[in-house]
């Protein structure tokens, strides 16, 4: 072969690699939207950060705390709190503030949103779940499932432990 049958030879070549079929990348999903664990409606915020402010032993150093609490059904307490998070809290901010909850309950509450509700009469806190996917709202449920057949049991006996049916 001549030189410049060689050289046209490695064009033609080169021609084919460049315009041979690249591999495709599987495309990939995109990721889904990070949902905070808390949030604070900005009108609850500033609720929040007032009724702190009037309240003269609080001082700099306060926490917001979401509880769950039986009356005589679960409900969710929003309170000011100056009492520092111990062991078995878990803390977490939340727009700015410093929000605490029992380790136990973060099942429950994980995705809560605090809103502040007017109604004719009140004005309150209140705790939604947007923020809460499908595995969140079904850990959720087991969580709120196990702790009411505890609460249960427990109704169940009397202060010595003794089951009430067999006391006479």
């Amino acid at each position: 072969m001549s030189q410049s049958g060689s050289k046209c030879f490695l064009l033609f070549i080169a021609l084919l690699v460049g315009c041979s079929q690249k591999k495709s990348t599987p495309a990939i999903e995109p990721l889904p939207p990070i949902r905070p664990f808390l949030e604070v409606q900005p009108r609850a915020l500033e609720m929040l950060r007032r009724i702190a402010s009037g309240q003269k032993n609080l001082g700099d150093e306060w926490y917001v705390r979401l509880e769950v609490v039986w009356k005589p059904t679960a409900k969710i307490e929003v309170q000011i709190d100056k009492k520092a998070p111990g062991p078995t809290d878990f803390m977490i901010e939340a727009d700015g503030l410093k929000c605490v909850m029992a380790i136990a309950q973060k099942p429950y509450l994980k995705g809560a949103y605090i809103e502040v509700v007017q109604s004719a009469d009140k004005v309150y806190f209140d705790v939604t779940f947007p923020n809460q996917d499908e595995h969140d709202r079904a850990a959720a449920s087991k969580w709120l499932r196990m702790e009411n057949a505890r609460r249960d049991e427990q109704t169940a006996k009397d202060p010595k432990g003794k089951d009430k049916s067999q006391a006479k």
